[in-house]
């Protein structure tokens, strides 16, 4: 018999009043103890799930965001050109006889470019001189014919007005005529009508004793007479009428002609445009008489670089430019290009340095920003001293601009995107039956401004006593739970 059916025995054994009270006690006892016992579980449990926890729950670590400003580096690669170029000019159609300088060299102010063959130069100036004869000529022969003309004009003026004169006298004259006749025919039809009619008796034989006074023949008689007077006195009219219209016609016609001669005959300008070729092919002369004194030399008219050449030994000149120079009294320009998203961050007048094979220049600034939107490029140049840098030379364009004042800055790791949406993980402190326990909380943001290391953010429910999560070592979500990493 083990212990306890012994201890059984011994309570089953007391009276029943002490048996009840001792087992009641025992009971408690056993309670007590796996109470007890399921304290030191849970315990136990607690203990292996927080260090499981420390295993499977992603560590984080956070910071608070902080005012800032941000910064914003520009680099780009570009090289050195020309700010202005000159043309060196030299008057066409003259032989070159020699060539002293190549594309690329660089010359000073009065340097010797080339020489133009003298013979060359005699010939264009005894060209031009005979030319500027045969103007003078065209000038002296066009000025005699204008004479001519012109008492040839005044002679058809003077016979326009005579003709004019006697065409008017006529047709006045035969207009009178026909008013004439047209008042005789009206003067006739009148008379006639103020003429009494006289009776007429009937003589039919066998009635002489019954004299009546009949008017039927007289009465035809008359009538028919008025009508050839009424005829004469519309055709009179209408020789009248036709006299006035070719009255008018004739006096249009020849007042025309007096017009027509009066006008100015089309001005002759061959004189005029004689005399400017004169003046210009002179300008030539007095040129090339002062290239001949110079023995025909082309010099550098100021400190440059050679950068194209249009005339070739033992070739003609042509009228464009003899030779074209980079003027390095004005400086160089630098040249870069970049995309148009860090264009807004800079803008003409700002400061710029440039290095260029160890050698860096500090003190300069952006000249001008020329836009390619097809390209999505801009075009940034820099003005450079003489000296600085040569043209060709490769450098690199750095520029630092800083932004306005940031109340709320956090670093670019803690910025999180879902379509289109900024947000952030801010820790958040939860209550479970763990205990106190830390969670990824979201919180949308807007971005204002940001480079490689910051962005500056506002949001309502953000402020700089949160702590952001700005790094972790796995992917979290909103509401995961979370551990903050040891420093």
């Amino acid at each position: 018999m083990d212990l306890v059916e012994k201890k059984t025995a011994r309570i089953e054994g007391l009276s029943g009043e002490e048996g009840k009270q001792r087992r009641k006690r025992n009971w408690k006892n056993s309670a007590l103890h796996g109470f007890l016992a399921l304290l030191v579980v849970m315990l136990a449990f607690t203990v292996i799930s927080r260090a499981a926890a420390s295993f499977t729950v992603v560590r984080v670590k956070v910071q608070n965001p902080s005012a800032r400003k941000i910064d914003h580096t520009i680099t780009a690669e570009g090289t050195v050109e020309k700010n202005r170029e000159l043309a060196v000019l030299t008057l066409p159609d003259l032989l070159v006889q020699t060539i002293y300088v190549s594309v690329g060299e660089k010359v000073a102010q009065g340097d010797l470019l080339a020489v133009l063959l003298p013979e060359s130069i005699d010939e264009q100036i005894n060209g031009l001189k005979n030319e500027i004869e045969v103007l003078k000529l065209q000038n002296e022969a066009a000025g005699s014919s204008a004479a001519k003309e012109q008492q040839a004009k005044s002679t058809e003026q003077r016979r326009a007005k005579e003709d004019y004169g006697r065409t008017a006298q006529e047709q006045a004259e035969l207009v009178a005529a026909a008013q004439a006749r047209l008042q005789r025919a009206w003067d006739d039809l009148t008379a006639f009508d103020q003429q009494p009619v006289a009776p007429q008796q009937d003589t039919t034989p066998g009635n002489a004793s019954d004299i009546q006074t009949t008017g039927g023949d007289s009465a035809e008689q008359r009538a028919a007479q008025r009508k050839t007077l009424e005829d004469a006195v519309r055709d009179a009219q209408s020789a009248y009428d036709e006299a006035l219209r070719n009255q008018e016609k004739a006096c249009i016609d020849a007042g025309r002609r007096v017009e027509d001669a009066g006008l100015a005959a089309p001005k002759d300008t061959t004189a005029q445009i004689n005399s400017l070729s004169m003046e210009e092919k002179e300008k030539n002369v007095k040129k090339l008489e002062e290239l001949k004194a110079n023995g025909g030399k082309i010099t550098a008219p100021v400190d440059g670089v050679i950068t194209d050449m249009s005339i070739v030994t033992g070739q003609r000149t042509t009228d464009t430019a003899a030779v074209t120079l980079a003027d390095l009294t004005s400086g160089m320009r630098f040249a870069a290009q970049i995309r148009e998203e860090e264009a807004k961050y800079l803008a003409a007048g700002d400061p710029v340095s440039l290095k260029a094979g160890g050698k860096e220049i500090s003190d300069l600034s952006v000249l001008g920003m020329e836009s390619d939107h097809e390209k999505e490029l801009v075009t940034v140049t820099v003005l450079l001293q003489q000296e600085t840098l040569s043209i060709g030379d490769t450098a690199t364009l750095k520029a630092v601009n800083q932004s306005e004042s940031y109340s709320l800055t956090i670093p670019v790791s803690a910025l999180r995107s879902d379509n289109g949406k900024h947000y952030v993980f801010v820790l958040a402190e939860e209550e479970s039956v763990l205990g106190k326990q830390l969670k990824a909380q979201r919180v949308d943001v807007e971005v204002k401004d940001q480079n490689g290391q910051f962005a500056a953010i506002t949001s309502e429910l953000l402020s700089a006593s949160d702590s952001v999560i700005i790094d972790s070592d796995g992917y979290i979500q909103t509401g995961d739970p979370v551990r903050l990493q040891e420093s």
